[in-house]
């Protein structure tokens, strides 16, 4: 009996120790060896295993269509993991074609589109997926907008965000754009800023004095016209000759442009061909290109004793421009009517002989000839005050006495308001001495 049982016992512990050898006995395909076939193995990759270090490496997010995987005669597609290698996506499907040798191109991916060849075994072999869009048409998500900031978007038809909230977390400027700051500099000197692909201003260059835009005004009027045309050669050589050394000469330290004015086109204050405001030239370091702007001086003509001199001004500091006047063409970046560089320190010289049309009255708290009937939109005094105040303007008046006894008390009230000394209102019947003197007080505001 005994020996029976010691039997029994001694089969089923050989017959557990085989069915254990069988379980784990060793797959070489996923060991690495040698398969049925003959092919080495070197056994499956670990995620990390550098992948993208291998050849055939591709770009994360980089489609394609592919047999790999699939019976004969059908594909799939596959998609670029973050270990830099191509994943199915998707079932197998047929794809056969009917003509070898053809080539076309056709949609995938995000809006994309690709090449695919048909093979000799009457498969579409397919290229790359190119030019797809950022995003899946259907899907929501963020984009970018304005200054670096982000709105909530969803995908359109055409693989392209479209915004559809507010804008938020933007910063304080535009890509690209510059400006001239006193930020990390001393003793008044500024110094350009350029902004970055943050959205934030950050300094580059040495600090230097501010540069500085004087815009010459010219009342070009009947009489007035005909003494500014005979004083161009006088313009050139005291006036705009020493405001560009100013600075030592240093290119853009100074700048200089040109415009003029008469008055509405309308009876009674003015006649057909008046302008209230006629651009010239945005402020310029360039002699020669001053020089052109000044040797085709416009005559226009007035109907009354007052001009325009307000409506000029207003649209000198950003006002809307009436019908009638003709605007300056400013190049990109320029600011406000005047056309001003960013940053600039501004001052503009009006040469007259006559007062201005709703500038303040000498006589009396009202306006001075305030325009009346069909004229139109047009500034007011206060207004256009303003605007100087706000921004800093240096404004400086050659007058011609004689025309006018509100002429001077006008300029005087003017320049009080705007904080402007009394000096800033120069009799100008002798020209030379007056533009000299112009030239001397631009210097000394503008610290160069």
């Amino acid at each position: 009996m005994r020996g029976w049982l010691f039997g029994v016992i001694l089969t089923l512990v050989l017959l557990g120790s085989a069915a254990c050898t069988a379980i784990v006995s060793p797959d070489p395909r996923r060991l690495g060896g040698t398969d049925a076939a003959g092919v080495h193995d070197a056994g499956p990759l670990s995620p990390d295993a550098g992948a993208c270090d291998r050849a055939g490496a591709c770009t994360p997010g980089e489609r394609r269509r592919s047999g790999t995987g699939c019976p004969e005669g059908a594909t799939r597609d596959e998609l670029c993991s973050a270990a830099c290698v191509f994943e199915p996506q998707g079932t197998c499907a047929a794809d056969a074609c009917a003509t070898p040798g053809v080539s076309e191109r056709v949609r995938c991916g995000q809006c994309g589109t690709q090449e695919r060849f048909c093979t000799a075994a009457r498969v579409w072999e397919y290229g790359r997926c190119e030019g797809e869009g950022p995003c899946m048409p259907g899907t929501t998500g963020t984009t970018t907008c304005g200054r670096c900031g982000t709105q909530s978007a969803r995908c359109t038809l055409e693989c392209r965000w479209e915004g559809t909230g507010a804008c938020s977390g933007e910063g304080e400027c535009s890509l690209g754009e510059t400006r001239r700051s006193e930020r990390g500099c001393s003793g008044g000197l500024t110094r350009v800023e350029t902004c970055n692909t943050m959205c934030v201003f950050e300094g580059s260059g040495p600090c230097t004095p501010r540069a500085l835009d004087v815009m010459l005004l010219l009342d070009v009027t009947g009489s007035h016209g005909a003494r500014v045309s005979e004083s161009i050669a006088t313009i050139e050589s005291d006036f705009v000759t020493p405001l560009l050394s100013i600075g030592d000469g240093a290119s853009g330290a100074v700048a200089v442009g040109v415009a003029y004015y008469a008055d509405f086109p309308v009876s009674p204050y003015g006649n057909e061909g008046d302008r209230p405001f006629e651009g010239g030239l945005e402020p310029s370091s360039s002699a020669a290109t001053i020089a052109a702007e000044l040797a085709g001086l416009p005559r226009m003509n007035g109907g009354d004793l007052e001009e325009a001199g307000v409506e000029a001004l207003s649209i000198l500091t950003g006002g809307a421009p009436p019908a009638s006047a003709s605007p300056l063409t400013c190049s990109p970046g320029r600011i406000g009517g005047g056309c001003w560089r960013a940053g600039a320190r501004r001052v503009i010289v009006l040469y007259t002989d006559a007062p201005s049309h709703n500038g303040p009255d000498p006589a009396s708290a009202e306006l001075l000839a305030p325009y009346m009937g069909t004229v139109g939109p047009n500034a007011r005094w206060a207004e256009v005050m303003s605007r100087l105040r706000a921004d800093a303007v240096e404004l400086i008046v050659l007058y011609v006495p004689g025309s006018s006894m509100a002429l001077t008390g006008q300029i005087s009230e003017m320049l009080t308001d705007v904080g402007m000394p009394a000096t800033n209102a120069i009799d100008a019947t002798a020209i030379a001495p007056a533009l000299r003197s112009a030239v001397a007080r631009i210097r000394t505001v503008s610290g160069l």
